[in-house]
Formats: structure tokens, C-alpha cells, sequence
């Protein structure tokens, strides 16, 4: 009963102008505060985004590649976790994404990333073109060929030039 209701779990990050460093911590809903040597993931879909990251983080990742590989964390998390909201490039919907340097924090345009966002997308293999995803779902009842939306739904796919996702 303890951890009823809404509960936020923060990553915060820094940069130690002294070692020329920076830092990454998580936290667990008691306030437990970890330091991270890589990467972090938290919330619902954070099992996934974190199992993408692990599979995918390199050291010598330019911005754009670190850029590209969050949305794509993010967006292999909320293929998974409907809890998860991925970038949505119909409705202009985007993560609040910040990077830290030595120049000190700046927040990403959702111009930008948009267009990191749509290339992740399209680049997205497609569940229509499979004939191994069923056509229905027991959990959820009958569903479209296109990324499993609800019959008379419009899928989220047909964003993309190519109708996937």
C-alpha cells in the first residue's frame, strides 16, 4: 500500500568540469540513487530501452548516432510497452531530449528531431509484408496487417512513406 498512486523515477545527468566527465544517475521509487556507467532507462518501457541500449551503446558514438540510438531505444520500448509513447511524426509528437557537454546543456529542437525520428521509423522492419505475425490477437481481438491496430482503427504506420512503421 506504500506505493500507490503516481510515482516518479528520475535519470538525471551532470558534467564535472574538473574531471571533464560526465555523469549519469538513476534513482528507485524509495529515492535509492545510482550512478550509471553508460547509459539508464527508467519507466514502464524501461526494461526495453534498456535491453536495445545494452545490445546497441558504443563509446565512440558522434551526437547524431547517440541521438538516433535514444529514439530508437524509445521507440523499441514502446513497441513493446503500451505504457511507452514513442515519437509521433503525424502528430508532431517528440521526446523532451537535452545533450550535456563541456559547452553545457542544450535542448534538441523537435525539428531536428523529427527528422531522427522519421528515418528511425521508416527504417522500422514491417509487420505487413510479415506472414508470421497473426492476424488476430487473442489479447486484443481481430487486428489490421499493419502494426496490429484494432479493426477500423487507422494504423500509426501509414505515417511513413512506406505505410510501416
Amino acid at each position: 500500500l506504500a506505493f500507490q498512486g503516481l510515482a516518479v523515477v528520475p535519470l538525471f545527468c551532470g558534467f564535472d568540469e574538473t574531471t571533464a566527465t560526465g555523469a549519469l544517475y538513476s534513482f528507485d521509487v524509495v529515492g535509492g540513487r545510482y550512478l550509471e556507467q553508460d547509459y539508464a532507462s527508467t519507466g514502464s518501457g524501461g526494461n526495453e530501452a534498456r535491453a536495445f541500449l545494452k545490445a546497441s551503446f558504443r563509446t565512440d558514438l558522434d551526437e547524431d548516432s547517440a541521438l538516433r540510438m535514444a529514439v530508437e531505444a524509445l521507440v523499441a520500448a514502446s513497441e513493446e510497452d503500451v505504457a511507452t509513447g514513442g515519437p509521433d511524426v503525424k502528430r508532431g509528437i517528440y521526446p523532451n531530449v537535452v545533450t550535456v557537454t563541456v559547452d553545457g546543456l542544450t535542448e534538441v529542437d523537435d525539428d531536428r528531431l523529427a527528422g531522427i525520428a522519421a528515418d528511425v521509423l521508416e527504417a522500422r522492419p514491417c509487420p505487413a509484408r510479415s506472414t508470421s505475425r497473426p492476424s488476430s490477437s487473442p489479447r486484443n481481438g481481430p487486428t489490421s496487417p499493419a502494426r496490429g491496430s484494432p479493426e477500423g482503427v487507422p494504423s500509426p504506420c501509414a505515417a511513413t512513406s512506406t505505410g510501416c512503421c
